[in-house]
């Protein structure tokens, strides 16, 4: 099984992005980054502090799964950011299918 990536993109509600970045980013990162099936992790802003985007890579599909019960700072997203996409891409098998009920995209290698 090879690796998996996924980048998450999102707009900060209004008045959110330091909240944002104090309780869901730096421990988030604190988290991935004790993980050793974590490859990646990296949150970025954009220069108007209106979008964030999350990149992540993981060393399979089930690190990546195993994502949702080790690093619960996800379940505080919805607080802070509305989501606008979300991109999946490697060695997924069908571990991660469940994204695609919450709008994911899966992209093939070209």
């Amino acid at each position: 099984m090879g690796t998996v990536s996924w980048s998450w993109e999102a707009n900060v509600k209004p008045g959110k992005l330091e909240a944002f970045i104090n309780q869901v980013v730096g421990p988030w990162k604190t988290v991935a980054e004790a993980d050793k099936d974590t490859l990646l992790s990296q949150w970025v802003v954009d220069e108007t502090g209106v979008s964030v985007k999350v990149y992540q890579r993981f060393s399979s599909a089930n690190s990546a799964l195993s994502q949702f019960e080790s690093n619960d700072y996800w379940k505080k997203l919805d607080d802070y950011l509305e989501p606008t996409g979300m991109y999946v891409s490697g060695d997924y098998g069908v571990e991660l299918d469940f994204l695609r009920e919450h709008g994911a995209t899966f992209m093939l290698e070209v």
